[in-house]
Formats: C-alpha cells, sequence, structure tokens
C-alpha cells in the first residue's frame, strides 16, 4: 500500500472527521424532523417567514419583536428546501454542521484534533439540549457569525478581505438577533487590540477594524432601503427600537434584581448541562495556568464568553435555554482544549484515562439530551408501536382536525397556543400578533406599536369581527390579568360558535355556527 504524503493523510482525517461529526449530528437531531413544536418562538419565525415568500416585509401582516433578518432566514429554508417542518429543522441542522466545523478547526489550531472534535462534539451536543434544542431557533442560526469569529481570531487568517467577510456575518447576526452587537463590538475591539495580527502597526489595526465596520454596515443598508422603498421606515424603527427599549426596560429592576435573574438562569442551565460547565471552569483555571504563553487563545473565547454573559444580564428578565446556545462556542473551544491537553499530558494509564474520558462524555451528554433527542425518540417509538404518525403531537392533530374542516384559506384564531396551525393549515391569521404572548401577557408592545389607545381586548375585538372559522384555546393558559379578556372571548364562544373537538384534554376547539344554526363552513 502507497504511503501517503502528510498533508493527504491530514486532509483525509479531516474529511473523515467531517463525515463522523455530521453522523453524529444526524443522530441527534433526527427527531427534530418530525415534530410540529419545540418552541413558540420557531413557529412564530416560520409563520413571519412564510409571509415574506408571500410578498411582505416582516412587521406588516406578522409581527414579532425580533430584527427583520431572523425572519428571513426561515423564508430561505423554506424556499430552498419546500414547505414543511424538516426544511425549517434542516436549515437550523445545517447552521449547526458548519459551526461545529468551524470549532473543529479552530480547536485544532489552538491545540490539535482532539481537541476540535471534542469541542465540536460538545457544541453539536449542548445546542440540542433542552426544551428548545430541536428547535430552529435564532441562536441556532447565530452559531455561523459566532463560531467564524472565534476561528479567524483564533488562528490569526485576519485579513483585509476576511475582515469584510466576517463584518458581514456579523452585521447579519445583529439583524437578526439584536444581542449580537455584544459579540460584534468584542471583535473590534480584539482586532483593534492586535490579538489577532501580533505585531501589526497601529494603522493595519485601524483598517482591519474600518473594513470590519463598512461589512457590518453593509445588512444595515440592504434592511433601510428595502423598508425606505415600501415606505415603512417607521414600522421599523418603532419594531427595533421604540418596542425594544419597552421590552428590555419592562421590568424596572434594580441591578441586584437583574444579577438575580441571571444567576437563577445560568443555574437552570447549568443543571440541564453541567458537564460543559464544569469542564470550562476547570478548562479556564488550567489553561491559565498552562498555557500563558499563548494569549490569543486564552483571550479570544473568553472574552467572548463574557460580553456574552453581560448581554444577559442586561435583558433583566427570565430566558430561555436557547439564549444560551451562542455562547457554546467559546465554552465549547476551551473545554476541548482542556480535556485534550490534559489527556496529552498523562504519561502513564492513558488507556484507562481513555476510557474514563470516553464515559464521562456519554454520560454528560445523555444527561443533557435527555429532555430533548431521548424525550422524542421514545415518543416516535411510541407513536410507530400505537400506528400513529411518527410526530404525532397537540399541534399538528389540531391541525389536521381543522385541515379536514375546511380552514384553509379562512381566517382561524388560535388563541394561546399552537400558532404553527396557521402555517400547516395553509389558513389566515386575523391578528399581526401571531406569537399568543406579544399580544396576551406584554399589551406595552401593542401601544408602542398602535398608539396609547391599543388593548388586548381590542385587538380581540378586531379579531372577532373578522368571523373566524374556528377558534382554538387551551383551557390551562388563563393568568388573571386576562380576566377582561378572556369574558369577552368567552361571550362571543356562547354566542356564536360551538365546541366541536376538545383535543389532549387542554385544547377546545370552536366552530363558527351556520345561519341554520349547524357547524360553520
Amino acid at each position: 500500500m502507497q504511503r501517503l504524503p502528510s498533508s493527504e493523510k491530514r486532509t483525509r482525517k479531516d474529511v473523515a472527521v467531517y463525515a463522523g461529526l455530521l453522523l453524529v449530528l444526524l443522530i441527534i437531531r433526527l427527531p427534530s424532523f418530525f415534530f410540529s413544536v419545540f418552541d413558540w418562538d420557531e413557529s412564530t419565525f416560520i409563520v413571519v417567514g412564510q409571509s415574506i415568500l408571500e410578498g411582505n416585509l416582516p412587521y406588516v401582516t406578522a409581527w414579532d419583536i425580533k430584527p427583520p433578518l431572523a425572519f428571513s432566514l426561515y423564508a430561505l429554508f423554506i424556499a430552498l428546501f419546500g414547505k414543511s417542518l424538516a426544511a425549517v429543522r434542516l436549515g437550523g441542522l445545517l447552521c449547526i454542521y458548519i459551526a461545529s466545523l468551524l470549532v473543529y478547526e479552530t480547536g485544532k489550531a489552538a491545540n490539535n484534533r482532539t481537541a476540535g472534535i471534542i469541542a465540536a462534539l460538545f457544541l453539536m451536543v449542548f445546542v440540542s439540549s433542552g426544551p428548545s434544542g430541536l428547535s430552529t431557533m435564532t441562536e441556532h442560526l447565530l452559531l455561523v457569525p459566532v463560531s467564524w469569529a472565534l476561528y479567524v481570531m483564533v488562528s490569526r487568517r485576519v485579513t483585509m478581505r476576511v475582515a469584510f467577510l466576517t463584518g458581514l456575518l456579523l452585521g447579519a447576526g445583529i439583524l437578526t438577533k439584536t444581542s449580537m452587537v455584544f459579540e460584534s463590538l468584542a471583535v473590534l475591539a480584539l482586532v483593534a487590540w492586535g490579538s489577532t495580527n501580533p505585531g501589526a502597526p497601529l494603522s493595519a489595526r485601524i483598517r482591519q477594524c474600518a473594513v470590519l465596520i463598512l461589512g457590518m454596515a453593509m445588512p444595515l443598508v440592504v434592511v433601510l432601503c428595502a423598508y425606505g422603498a415600501s415606505d415603512a421606515l417607521d414600522l421599523l424603527v418603532r419594531t427595533n427600537v421604540n418596542a425594544l427599549f419597552q421590552y428590555t426596560g419592562a421590568t424596572g429592576a434594580s441591578f441586584s434584581e437583574k444579577f438575580g435573574v441571571f444567576l437563577f438562569n445560568i443555574e437552570d442551565n447549568i443543571t440541564l448541562n453541567p458537564l460543559v460547565w464544569i469542564t470550562f471552569v476547570f478548562g479556564t483555571v488550567y489553561l491559565f495556568v498552562k498555557e500563558r504563553g499563548n494569549p490569543v487563545f486564552l483571550a479570544v473565547p473568553l472574552i467572548i464568553f463574557a460580553v456574552q454573559m453581560v448581554s444577559l444580564l442586561l435583558i433583566a428578565q427570565p430566558f430561555g435555554y436557547h439564549y444560551l446556545f451562542t455562547s457554546m462556542p467559546a465554552m465549547a473551544l476551551v473545554s476541548g482544549v482542556f480535556l485534550s491537553s490534559w489527556l496529552s499530558g498523562q504519561r502513564t494509564g492513558r488507556t484507562l484515562y481513555h476510557f474514563v474520558l470516553l464515559m464521562v462524555l456519554g454520560l454528560g451528554f445523555f444527561h443533557s439530551l435527555q429532555g430533548s433527542a431521548v424525550k422524542y425518540y421514545g415518543q416516535l417509538r411510541a407513536n410507530l408501536v400505537e400506528r400513529r404518525p411518527p410526530g404525532d403531537d397537540t399541534c399538528s392533530r389540531i391541525a389536521r382536525f381543522l385541515e379536514s374542516g375546511g380552514a384553509t384559506g379562512r381566517y382561524i384564531y388560535m388563541v394561546n397556543s399552537c400558532q404553527i396551525v396557521y402555517w400547516l393549515t395553509g389558513s389566515r391569521y386575523p391578528t399581526k400578533y401571531i406569537h399568543p404572548s406579544n399580544l396576551l401577557i406584554k399589551e406595552y408592545l401593542l401601544k408602542v406599536m398602535d398608539g396609547p389607545e391599543a388593548s388586548r381586548e381590542g385587538e380581540l375585538r378586531s379579531i372577532l369581527a373578522k368571523q373566524p372559522l374556528f377558534i382554538v384555546h387551551r383551557t390551562d393558559l388563563w393568568p388573571k390579568e386576562l380576566e377582561r379578556f378572556k369574558r369577552i372571548l368567552d361571550t362571543e364562544l356562547e354566542a356564536r360558535y360551538e365546541l366541536v373537538q376538545t383535543i389532549d384534554i387542554h385544547y377546545r376547539i370552536y366552530a363558527r355556527r351556520s345561519e341554520t344554526g349547524g357547524q360553520g363552513r
């Protein structure tokens, strides 16, 4: 057998690693291709993305308090892969895969191939954990620019061309989720500091920062032109400036209260993902002691992680597990390099250390995936055994019932859950506030967008005036502050609707009565 040059060996090893990582990721995320809802936010992004494909700008016919590119990427996935949940989940999987390859290459550049593999596995597992892990969230999309920024800075590959591309990705990231501005400022600071190009004169660093800023500005210019051409700049500003400031300041909390909320959320995530947090903390200490000769690697992931924590602290509200997904590239990188360095430092009993490490990783990964991949593999098996559709769940059952009742093309109203049904049935939504919490819980957002006289009860009356064919509500989601809203809804249901189906105990489907008193069509 002919001996290969070392460079070709490395290439073949990398290809094998790429294929192996893809296989692992497919196994982890396979259940995501079947079920309708893992997180309500994703459902909203999908519905708004579909409205873009129908020729509307974000916020015009379907609204949510997210920057406009968040929805555009969902529209892209649907356009590329078809109108299906699998298409959206495939888009998310591709983003995670690209990020895992970048983290692998970063770990390899910082230490060795083993470090890169461990870091990539950490990333794939921990961004697939928790209640939102198998959905395609904006944080999954942002893994690409965050991982790219880490790669080019740690590997010291920041040329002018790379700086512009990095700026484009970061600018697109800011227009996907506003908190990306923190990571972008950190990248600018690191480039200005000279960590990516040691010895470069100040003038060269300033030029690179200027090119980065130019790249960041390009997506914003495109968005401003699109909204300006449609005479919708005011809508863009009210959503991304006025409503955003109202949202972040809604609690009026003191710093100590904000810090308490922050610690509570971090504690929740540590409970879910103890392995990555333990190895990250120990890795940070270990690398400070053992790797002080590599200040770039020490600085880049830790600074990125620190500014991400600051952004979460400033939210001052409870946040979901998915908010921490964009922190995983930096954490996974530190953990991967730490475990690889520690392992390579063992001279005796190395086989035993390998075995112990594999056991720890396996148990840690299984623990984190219990509430996502493991749970839904069990649900898939149960559905197949009981001869139900593989992804049979509450929202898909509701969608099948409504579609059989003629909901396609007609107004229906999903009051407080399962807004994905609008998209699954091809029905019309009677309010642009399709995410239930924007209408029912965050009434102050309505006042920002529609004026001080706006109210959830007024929006409900507007919805009912459109005479939805079906109204669906979840009986166990009615907090006390919604009593007036609920009375108006109940009065309308009693006068003009009849209960036609109850699904999974809590979900009631009402159909509008026809003039003859039967179910409306």
